[in-house]
């Protein structure tokens, strides 16, 4: 079986070369084409982003004996740059950890009654680009789950960024609207490399809180998160 396939490819050969000359005239000869070649390489290397706080600011924010209807604001330094594009600056707060829910817990949430001081305190934070971002005069969600859209219960208006608020404050008789502190709130978009800020933040006690004297309110951690201009936190 072997010697007849190699005879019959022997054969087909054979006749390929006798019709040679019939296959030359009515087929273009093609031949090699012409080809030059040329090395290369591809190489990347990433960009850079970063964040950096003013040496003479620090971010450990401390509102030391407060007293009723005075507001005390601290202030940060800050600088972004960027190898490329401009930067968004964002404030953010773990909203899962205990400080965040005693800070602006949900009404009745198990964690604190009225998310900590509720109508009794006050908070803002500013960027000196971005203007104010956030301001809120009840820091209680509406329900317990640290969000909006409760129907039935008045609620401060807030956007996707975290941007809004409320500065309505408690002065007796009808609550402000609950709003409570997002966990990520948008203070600056399109930052150019280089930019250098404030970030102002403001907290206080409103003037009818009489009951509480010297009670430590607690540390609520937070973070500045430099982004990608036009790219959302994750």
């Amino acid at each position: 079986m072997q010697k007849a396939m190699l005879l019959k490819l022997g054969g087909f050969v054979t006749a390929l070369c006798a019709t040679g000359a019939l296959i030359a005239a009515t087929v273009p000869a093609t031949g090699a084409y012409f080809s030059d070649a040329k090395d290369g390489s591809l190489s990347a290397t990433s960009g850079h982003l970063s964040l950096a706080i003013d040496p003479g600011t620090t971010t450990a924010l401390s509102f030391a004996n407060l007293m009723p209807g005075t507001n005390q604001t601290e202030k940060i330094h800050y600088a972004v740059n960027a190898s490329a594009g401009n930067v968004d600056l964002w404030l953010t707060f773990d909203s899962s950890s205990a400080a965040y829910a005693q800070f602006t817990g949900g009404r009745y949430s198990p964690a604190y009654a009225e998310g900590g001081l509720g109508r009794y305190g006050y908070f803002s934070v500013a960027d000196s680009h971005g203007g104010t971002a956030f301001t809120s005069g009840n820091l209680a969600f509406a329900d317990g789950t640290n969000t909006y859209g409760i129907t039935g219960k008045s609620q401060c208006t807030v956007d996707s960024n975290g941007r809004g608020g409320s500065a309505t404050i408690f002065t007796g008789g009808a609550y402000p609207p609950y709003c409570g502190v997002p966990s990520r709130i948008l203070l600056a978009s399109n930052l150019a490399s280089g930019t250098d800020g404030l970030v102002s933040i403001t907290f206080g006690l409103n003037g009818v809180l009489q009951t509480i004297q010297g009670q430590d309110e607690g540390t609520v951690p937070f973070h500045l998160v430099a982004t990608q201009a036009g790219h959302p936190l994750s």
